[in-house]
């Protein structure tokens, strides 16, 4: 299930408006609808807050292509542990070659 896809069955199940979810995660309801529209996610901080608060599985956020990944594909991986790189400038190999700046 897409991000966004768990996080309107979170609404559904809830029977939560935008305003009273964002309560719960502790952001603005502005934050909810970019995430419906598939544009952010929560940071690991919120995503452990809305677990604890709404009693769900610790690895409710995990998305099922980390899971099942057998030949690893870097882009995915970049991208779901740096979500806020999605749609900008920022690429793994860019990631890369800074890392190379700070090893030598």
């Amino acid at each position: 299930m897409a991000y966004k896809d768990k996080i309107k069955w979170l609404l559904e199940q809830h029977n939560l408006s935008n305003k009273g979810f964002a309560e719960i995660a502790e952001v603005s309801p502005g934050h909810i609808s970019n995430i419906i529209s598939g544009n952010r996610q929560f940071s690991r901080d919120t995503e452990e807050l809305v677990i604890s608060k709404l009693k769900l599985p610790r690895d409710f956020f995990v998305d099922e292509r980390l899971q099942t990944v057998t030949t690893i594909d870097e882009s995915i991986i970049f991208h779901q542990l740096f979500p806020e790189a999605t749609g900008t400038v920022v690429t793994l190999e860019k990631m890369r070659k800074l890392i190379q700046v700070f090893k030598s």
